[in-house]
């Protein structure tokens, strides 16, 4: 009699196998890729290991700019505020002008460096180099790329296309320019 439960017992455990192993067919599961019970994170910007070790890379997006210049913008003796969109003339504390034709500079909190590599930078590569390397002057070249650190945080690229010097008084310089927002 004793034979006869165990059978009933292996046949049954064959059974809920072959019902275990279809369901996890049907919905995607695998014993070959089955780990610790937990997912891979998929948190932007990480690189996390699923159970079976492999790396898997989230990549988050580059910040898109909130303004660019359709032409070269004029940077004068007047000032420009970045902080407004689309920055505009003004010689408050946190503008940068263009001092005795020759400088970039800044009364305020403003932070400029120059930027040496030919490629132009990311946000983020840009508001590091600014906040490591920044100052409140530097000096105004044609062809010289810069990035700048406002006052209320917005990140900045040019790249000075010309310096008009024909009226002493009055040097302009023109740049293309990049402003992203403080974050994201």
């Amino acid at each position: 009699m004793a034979k006869v439960t165990e059978g009933r017992w292996a046949k049954l455990g064959v059974v809920v196998a072959i019902v275990t192993l279809g369901f996890g067919i049907y919905f995607g599961f695998s014993s070959s890729k089955s780990g610790t019970g937990t997912a891979p994170s998929t948190s932007p910007g990480k690189t996390v290991l699923s159970s079976s070790a492999t790396p898997v890379s989230r990549k988050t997006p580059a910040p898109t700019p909130v303004w660019t210049s359709p032409n070269p913008m004029l940077i004068g003796n007047a000032g420009v505020d970045f902080d407004s969109i689309p920055p505009v003339a003004n010689n408050g504390a946190n503008t940068l002008y263009l001092y005795l034709g020759s400088y970039l500079s800044t009364p305020g909190s403003i932070r400029i460096t120059k930027w040496t590599n030919n490629v132009p930078p990311t946000r983020d590569q840009c508001n590091v180099s600014a906040q490591t390397q920044g100052d409140y002057q530097q000096p105004a070249e044609v062809g010289q790329r810069y990035c700048l650190l406002t006052g209320q945080g917005h990140t900045v690229y040019l790249k000075i296309t010309s310096i008009d010097n024909s009226n002493t008084g009055d040097v302009k310089a023109y740049a293309d320019v990049i402003v992203w927002n403080t974050a994201g």
